[in-house]
């Protein structure tokens, strides 16, 4: 994001300039996963996290997106990312952030200067392979301050010197501000109240059960049956009442007829579970080993 713009992240009106931000972007994103020239999941989900500091403690407000490579198209079929390096061209994600975020700042009545919506705003994608290593790394923002004790050297009644990556050598060296720099460091990353750092979206947002784990299904990822809770639509409200067994038997009457039906349009005979009939003793089999990889 352009240096003129994050004086809004301060003051009175900072958590309305990070749900900016975070709508923005996530409206970018989704666009261009479902558009025409990208990834064509008019279904799709990812989670995002705020970061807002570097190495060395500079206020540098950015966002990590993670995205899985699968989603529902327009039709209502599962797919999936063709190359494992490639998911959507970073120009057009990059001038859809630049627009979705003028137009929500401009609709709050706020100024800058105009320069700003000629820049190139910085847009980076890497391929994160299973995701895991992603999410050991961001989840450290999470449970991080800007900085650790562990690398803090010394302090005086004047200075703080600490230790900092620098990026470009891949090297650990040291940088001595003042006292008084370096709480002005720190503040600038206290989050207003009440703002979420880490958000959900689209399929991955824990309301989505259905949708994320129809996708799950249909790209070869294990499932499990067994979990005796589950949300009701309607209000919300949570029932640990029900066996392992009876909710086996809600989850696959309700959410592989969807997968049967998209199978069964490609010519595949399916056999097995019935869509909406048949004996409830003939759904729970399917989930007698607990870890049920189905019809992949």
């Amino acid at each position: 994001m352009p240096e003129q713009l994050r004086g809004g992240f301060f003051g009175d009106l900072a958590k309305e300039a990070y749900d900016l931000f975070f709508a923005a972007t996530s409206a970018a994103l989704h666009e261009k996963l479902a558009g025409a020239k990208g990834f064509k999941a008019f279904v799709n989900g990812f989670m995002g996290v705020l970061h807002t500091w570097g190495q060395q403690m500079q206020f540098h407000p950015h966002l990590h997106y993670l995205v899985p490579g699968a989603g529902i198209n327009a039709r209502g079929k599962v797919i999936k990312v063709k190359y494992a390096d490639y998911l959507v061209k970073i120009d057009l994600l990059q001038g859809a952030f630049r627009e979705h975020f003028r137009r929500l700042y401009e609709a709050k009545g706020w100024q800058t200067d105009p320069g700003v919506w000629r820049k190139n705003w910085g847009v980076h994608i890497k391929a994160a392979g299973s995701g895991a290593e992603a999410l050991k790394y961001l989840g450290a923002y999470v449970s991080r301050s800007v900085i650790s004790d562990s690398r803090i050297v010394r302090c005086d009644e004047a200075t703080v010197t600490f230790q900092w990556k620098n990026r470009d050598t891949k090297r650990v060296e040291q940088m001595t501000l003042s006292g008084m720099e370096f709480v002005r460091r720190y503040l600038r990353h206290v989050l207003p109240r009440g703002l979420r750092a880490l958000r959900y979206y689209g399929y991955c947002h824990p309301a989505a059960l259905r949708k994320r784990e129809r996708v799950r299904m249909n790209t070869g990822c294990v499932i499990d049956f067994w979990r005796a809770t589950r949300i009701c639509k309607g209000n919300g409200e949570r029932h640990s009442d029900m066996s392992a067994m009876q909710y086996c038997d809600e989850f696959v009457r309700k959410t592989l007829t969807a997968t049967f039906r998209e199978r069964s349009t490609t010519g595949l005979k399916v056999t097995g579970l019935r869509s909406n009939s048949g004996s409830a003793a003939d759904r729970p089999r399917l989930c007698k080993a607990g870890l049920v990889q189905p019809w992949l």
